[in-house]
């Protein structure tokens, strides 16, 4: 298992000026800011290589994947504006909601490396590994309003690189 500490962030605004000659003026401003993160991950994998001189493996690496992902969203709006006519009308409102998801996925990985062996029990290696959490879709709903929601689908892939100092006892 390994530890690390991996956004993956997606924001999008929006702004929304609409006007109707004289007697009517929206404006809008959205805002959605997303947020993937994995806390941890680990692997199962089997290793294939041969040896092209002695004391050096040369292997690929191919396994499940498994690892927890912290995803959350917030959603910020401000709509200001008026209208003339029968009920003058100003308005400046705003508001917002966010959400989180935290659960362990489980994906693929595959990878490849090379492994020394600087003496009788000890090894020096480097590997690189491909991982996949895959895709999850979220929706997070507005708790005071239960017609609005926001949704985003996040997509968890990484690229690793290693580098160890084995001992055999």
């Amino acid at each position: 298992m390994s530890a690390l500490d991996t956004d993956n962030d997606y924001r999008a605004s929006d702004i929304t000026d609409l006007y109707e000659g004289e007697s009517y003026n929206y404006h809008l401003r959205e805002h959605l800011d997303a947020k993937s993160r994995v806390e941890w991950f680990g692997t199962i994998r089997s290793r294939l290589g041969f040896t092209p001189v002695d004391r050096l493996l040369v292997y690929a690496t191919g396994g499940l994947a498994y690892g927890r992902v912290k995803s959350t969203g917030n959603y910020d709006w401000h709509e200001y504006g008026f209208w003339w006519g029968e009920g003058d009308h100003f308005f400046d409102r705003s508001g917002g909601f966010n959400g989180s998801n935290s659960q362990v996925r489980w994906g693929w990985t595959v990878g490849a490396g090379a492994e020394y062996a600087i003496a009788r029990n000890a090894t020096v290696k480097a590997e690189y590994l491909f991982v996949d959490l895959g895709k999850k879709h979220h929706t997070v709903s507005n708790p005071a309003d239960s017609g609005e929601s926001i949704s985003w689908k996040d997509s968890v892939k990484l690229n690793v690189v290693r580098v160890g100092l084995n001992y055999q006892f």
